[in-house]
């Protein structure tokens, strides 16, 4: 018999460490066993094929491997699992916050997430799954059939309250043991991604602004006002090299077309590099980019029909995530534009030839739309389609 919903808060200790993690919300759909879809949905375009290359934004790819509709709510919940792990675009992980990738996931890139959980049985069956999962090397991981291990995955899945506080206490337990395994494997074993997912998730990381790592650094916008960024004080390395590794492989396989410019550093991130200084060398930390244009150092404005985006200029992704809360998502800076003809009703954006810093993974080359931060949203203005803004110097 199905146990019941627990509203009770749990502890999860592991390694000495005690993590509370709230409650989430279930609900079951019901379907006959005559409508039930029990094999997984096989994405059409996969990276790797010549199909995927021709794509030219993270929105395209996203959208090639949405689902038919109607197909996710009658897929079995074993069937729907193995779909999700299947996705082509869970791997842009490695480009996030851990503690913000899943609702990256839920929101639009990964929306069959929405329907896990609405299943009473999800959270036995991920946990089924991941203990029959064999932690992988890196080379296994990046096969191109899909068919390597999904550890990672699932430990970000496990992670989410709606799915972990519907465990009981024997099944936590087996996770905690589990992860405990898995984490031993990865640790001793070479061309393992180091990094435990679920220990991300879970436990509090660094922040940069320790004393330890950064100092208030002394950078100011072109009409001098000081911008509130860090100065990184220590070596710049962010993750073992294998961790390195998956991610450059993956943003290879997953963005053919973008060009690594730089290595993985916590030196500098995405804003930093466009607003502040383009330079492998830059040691900047900046969160927030917005003094730029408060203080008049930079304008907004919207690129012409007809014409490709000047160099030169800072384009702004941003995501509305907290009710009116502006959140700057990502910073590119324009350098140029890839060849192809101009058309005289469009901005012409896949043209568009930027750079900018992939969170602490590497600096690269790419097209103004094809990145992991690319997303359409509600809130995007009617011109675009996409949460963006174009700003040149005053």
């Amino acid at each position: 018999m199905k146990k019941t919903k627990k509203s009770i808060l749990k502890r999860f200790i592991s390694a000495g460490i005690t993590m509370v993690i709230s409650a989430g919300v279930f609900a079951t759909p019901a379907y006959a066993a005559n409508e039930l879809i029990n094999e997984p949905y096989e994405y059409p375009v996969v990276p790797g094929t010549e199909e995927w290359a021709e794509l030219m934004s993270f929105p395209e790819k996203i959208e090639v491997c949405k689902i038919p509709e109607g197909k996710v709510e009658a897929m079995s919940t074993e069937a729907l699992i193995e779909t999700i792990l299947n996705h082509p675009l869970w791997i842009i992980y490695f480009a996030y916050d851990m503690d913000v990738v899943y609702d990256i996931y839920c929101e639009d890139i990964i929306v069959a997430l929405q329907e896990l959980e609405q299943r009473e049985d999800a959270d036995e069956l991920l946990l089924k799954r991941y203990q029959t999962d064999q932690v992988a090397p890196m080379s296994v991981n990046n096969a191109e059939d899909s068919q390597g291990s999904k550890s990672d995955f699932l430990e970000i899945l496990l992670a989410q309250p709606v799915f972990y506080d519907n465990l009981d206490k024997e099944e936590l337990s087996d996770l905690d043991k589990e992860v405990s395994e898995k984490a031993n494997i990865r640790s001793a074993g070479e061309g393992y991604v180091k990094v435990s997912p679920f220990y991300s998730i879970l436990i509090e990381k660094q922040s940069l602004n320790k004393a330890s790592r950064a100092s208030k650094s002394n950078i100011k916008t072109p009409n001098g006002s000081t911008v509130p960024a860090d100065d990184i004080v220590d070596d710049g390395s962010m993750a073992s090299a294998s961790d390195v590794d998956a991610a450059e492989d993956y943003f290879e396989r997953t963005f053919p077309s973008a060009v690594q410019l730089g290595p993985a550093t916590n030196w500098y991130n995405c804003h930093s590099y466009a607003w502040i200084r383009q330079s492998k060398n830059n040691k900047i930390w900046l969160k927030d980019p917005s003094i730029y244009w408060e203080d008049d150092s930079y304008i907004e404005f919207s690129p012409q029909f007809g014409s490709t985006v000047p160099a030169e200029t800072r384009v702004l992704f941003y995501n509305y995530k907290y009710e009116d809360n502006l959140y700057y998502w990502h910073s590119v800076y324009v350098i140029g534009k890839y060849p192809g003809t101009v058309i005289g009703s469009s901005t012409n954006l896949d043209l568009c030839k930027v750079e900018s810093k992939w969170g602490a993974y590497g600096l690269y080359q790419h097209r103004l739309l094809d990145h992991p931060y690319t997303r359409r949203t509600p809130h995007a203005p009617d011109n675009t389609n996409y949460d963006m803004a174009f700003y040149k110097r005053a």
